[in-house]
């Protein structure tokens, strides 16, 4: 390649997620220089549905993190891949129910995006 590591550029401005759930990935990965466009910047789920008069939390919230130490959830690993992924069959069933709830408040499954920490 002729320019190979001479070149690059950062976007800066994503236009996917409210600024709250992209401050994490901002600070983690882009030296907090990531910023949300104005188009997303404050959008939360109740924005996304024609009758706008919806007063439940799970529809106010932009970021929703749910606790389940305790919950008796426990984390399995796949011990066939390369990096032993874990995943948690019980957290994946609270988030199943979570998007089923928002699913039945006619969110579009296109609108609905999940961040986890497992691989597997």
């Amino acid at each position: 390649m002729l320019f190979k590591n001479k070149v690059s550029t950062m976007l800066d401005v994503q236009y996917r997620m409210n600024s709250i759930i992209m401050s994490w990935s901002s600070a983690a990965m882009y030296d907090g220089q990531l910023k949300a466009h104005a188009s997303v910047k404050n959008r939360i789920a109740l924005e996304l549905l024609p009758d706008a008069a919806n007063e439940e939390e799970v529809l106010q919230a932009p970021l929703m993190m749910l606790d389940t130490a305790g919950a008796l959830m426990y984390e399995g690993v796949d011990e066939e891949s390369e990096n032993e992924s874990k995943y948690n069959h019980g957290e994946c069933d609270l988030v199943i129910q979570v998007l089923l709830e928002l699913i039945g408040y006619g969110i579009a499954k296109s609108d609905i995006g999940v961040i986890t920490p497992y691989n597997a």
